[in-house]
């Protein structure tokens, strides 16, 4: 599985994903640096290796129709709309879930 990010929620990622591989899950991350131009080549690549994208957002889904445009597996997206930040332990419950 690899968690797709980007700005404040992808500092949220990257805590979650180094604890989830303690744990030993099998987790990875993209934190895109920019939205526009969008790196649909590396997405097409990752999601060969990958069966799940998770992509957390603090919004309704600014970047979600992106990623599934070019993502070959299932992408998933988590949502967050109340203007509080998305916690790592909720990114965390969510990979748990889903693996």
């Amino acid at each position: 599985m690899v968690i797709l990010s980007y700005g404040f929620t992808a500092r949220s990622a990257l805590f979650a994903v180094n604890e989830l591989r303690k744990d030993g899950k099998r987790v990875g991350l993209l934190r895109l640096k920019t939205m526009w131009p969008f790196a649909d080549r590396i997405m097409r690549e990752i999601s060969r290796s990958v069966e799940k994208i998770l992509v957390p957002e603090m919004n309704r889904g600014q970047i979600i129709g992106e990623v599934m445009k070019y993502a070959g597996s299932e992408v998933i997206p988590y949502n967050q709309t109340d203007g509080e930040i998305i916690h790592p332990h909720r990114i965390m419950e969510e990979v748990r879930k889903l693996i």
